[in-house]
């Protein structure tokens, strides 16, 4: 819910748990119930009962000894800034309960809100004008908004996102609530960056894995052991928005990406950024390739890791940005590469009586890389003149203990020296292809 004008009726969800009152209010019935569900406040398919309150936007907060005390002060308030009638209609319309007002400033930074509730009417009261016939309305109105019904004060707990994603002091909020980030590949590195741009305040997610859940998978996955054996995109998708209700939209598809699955292809390129975090070159090729053959198209971010997570890099594909093949033999080989391995097979490790390799890395590592995905990924949500490359390297003991060295060609491009334990923008290709000595 914003707040700021114009002064309007909003949707109310209450429950009471003992002598307390539990009331979550919002623009919409829609924002409403998705919040609810969101939160896990209220059971899958159970219909919440809602009501309408009153939100009062003045042009500057009343000071403490100011704060309305009985409906009549709240009716002065309303008709300052023009919203008699409004507050007129509805205390007509909430004439047999306790009535709630949401009452909201803006002020330099951000907003000031407070609510109170206009108690019921007195039953003498009552009964002497609402039930009783032949009472003008103007007496019905004079005894809804008298000086008898007091006013009292709530405690205000703001959720919306301006206030959670930076408290209304960052300028990127409202576009990266109306972005949706289809997200291709949803395992370590993967469902970390989701979180951290739902953590930012990206609104919308369609997120794409065929993979489930596995125990050695929780070390270094945003899921939890409350997961496993689900998909990897559904329970993604469920955790976000537990996470942050606000969230409006996060769709899941449990099944291998294939740019012939034309339901998903539509669904992924009407989104504002792909990002692909498979670290599978067919994947990564085929989703290049039919980008660049899209007349329209969203920015499309392609992020992998090195060997062990010694590197990552994330790479920007768009009208303005690189040719992802340009930095790849082509077989899939990473020529313009951070870091090299002269026995390859130290590139992965397979652990005992497992048939698949592992590249050994751990939740350090990882959210030192994703992080820099994420913030490239949000420079091109918030058009804040990205570089086509983010990279973020480790540190070089450890890229020393798993056998690897820096690459020839990323020494040459850094004057010389051995460039661990950072994170920089560069150009796509990292640098050009380099000549060695005959000798």
């Amino acid at each position: 819910m914003r707040a700021e004008k114009p002064s309007r009726r909003i949707s109310l969800w209450s429950r009471r748990t003992g002598d307390k009152i539990k009331t979550v209010a919002a623009d919409t019935d829609y924002q409403l119930q998705s919040w609810l569900c969101n939160s896990g406040t209220l059971k899958p398919g159970k219909q919440p009962v809602f009501r309408k309150a009153l939100f009062l936007c003045l042009d500057q907060p009343p000071l403490p000894n100011e704060y309305p005390k009985s409906a009549k002060d709240i009716r002065i308030l309303a008709e300052q800034v023009g919203a008699g009638d409004l507050f007129r209609d509805y205390i007509r319309f909430a004439r047999h309960r306790e009535a709630l007002i949401v009452i909201a400033a803006k002020v330099k930074p951000g907003a000031a809100i407070f609510a109170t509730r206009i108690s019921k009417l007195s039953s003498s009261l009552s009964a002497s004008v609402l039930n009783k016939r032949g009472v003008s309305q103007q007496a019905i109105d004079d005894a809804l908004m008298s000086p008898e019904r007091t006013a009292k004060l709530c405690l205000v707990t703001r959720h919306n996102a301006s206030w959670v994603h930076g408290r209304d002091q960052n300028p990127d909020t409202d576009r990266l609530q109306s972005s949706t980030v289809a997200l291709i590949g949803c395992g370590s590195l993967g469902s970390t960056v989701a979180q951290q741009l739902a953590d930012a305040g990206v609104g919308g997610f369609l997120l794409v894995d065929d993979d489930t859940l596995s125990v050695p998978n929780t070390a270094r996955h945003f899921l939890g052991t409350e997961y496993l054996g689900h998909a990897k995109a559904a329970a993604l998708a469920h955790a976000l928005q537990r996470r942050h209700p606000r969230i409006r939209c996060a769709k899941s598809f449990s099944r291998p990406f294939q740019y012939t699955d034309d339901a998903l292809m539509k669904e992924v390129f009407q989104s504002d950024l792909i990002i692909d975090c498979t670290g599978i070159w067919s994947c990564m090729a085929s989703l290049h390739d039919l980008h660049k053959a899209l007349e329209q198209k969203p920015a499309l971010l392609t992020a992998w890791f090195e060997p062990h997570a010694v590197a990552c890099l994330s790479v920007q594909l768009s009208p303005a940005g690189s040719e992802l093949r340009a930095g790849f033999d082509p077989d899939g080989t990473q020529w313009s590469s951070v870091s090299t391995w002269p026995n390859p097979s130290r590139r992965w490790v397979s652990p005992d009586a497992c048939a698949v390799l592992f590249s050994s890395y751990g939740a350090s590592e990882l959210a030192f890389h994703a992080s820099h995905v994420a913030e490239h990924a949000i420079a091109i949500l918030c058009d804040h003149n990205p570089h086509p490359a983010y990279i973020s390297i480790g540190a070089a003991d450890r890229l020393s203990a798993m056998g690897g060295l820096w690459s020839e060609g990323w020494v040459k491009a850094n004057g010389g020296t051995e460039p661990g334990n950072r994170q920089l923008t560069s150009r796509w290709p990292l640098f050009d292809v380099v000549e060695l000595d005959s000798a």
